[in-house]
């Protein structure tokens, strides 16, 4: 509500600040019959900005700039189209990456837990830098995933 007050375009328009004033469905069901009743702008004269009513004149740098617009818009949605479909693909790769990842983790895991077994079973001594380079590897594969 507080951006009708603060904002003079917002203010302008009635549907809408009927739409956020009423609270009540019935009454706002009119102002929507009222709305559907109005007939839709063909032309445009004059358009709402901040510093008030500005005359709109169309001309050929309009026609230019709109034909120019439409060639972004369209050239723009191909290009977004694509990307969604790659940004698919990293997404579909980036899970099979942190799976290949969390895999070699758990192999690193593995090899801890037998390096452990071999230094408490084994009487004739330890090999504690196994365990410790499974625990770096098993660590640096965690980081590397996340």
């Amino acid at each position: 509500m507080r951006w009708l007050q603060i904002h003079p375009l917002l203010q302008k328009s009635k549907y809408l600040c009927a739409f956020l004033k009423e609270d009540m469905a019935n009454g706002f069901k009119e102002v929507q019959n009222e709305m559907e009743k109005e007939t839709l702008v063909s032309e445009i004269e004059d358009m709402w900005s901040p510093e008030g009513v500005q005359r709109v004149v169309l001309n050929e740098i309009y026609d230019n700039h709109m034909v120019c617009l439409e060639t972004l818009c369209t050239a723009s949605l191909a290009i977004s189209k694509k990307q969604k479909a790659h940004l698919k693909q990293v997404i579909i790769a980036s899970d099979q990456l942190s799976s290949s990842l969390y895999q070699l983790g758990e192999g690193y895991k593995s090899l801890n837990e037998v390096a452990m077994k071999y230094n408490t079973d084994n009487p004739a001594g330890a090999a504690p830098k196994l365990s410790d380079m499974a625990v770096s590897l098993n660590n640096a594969t965690v980081q590397w995933g996340n």
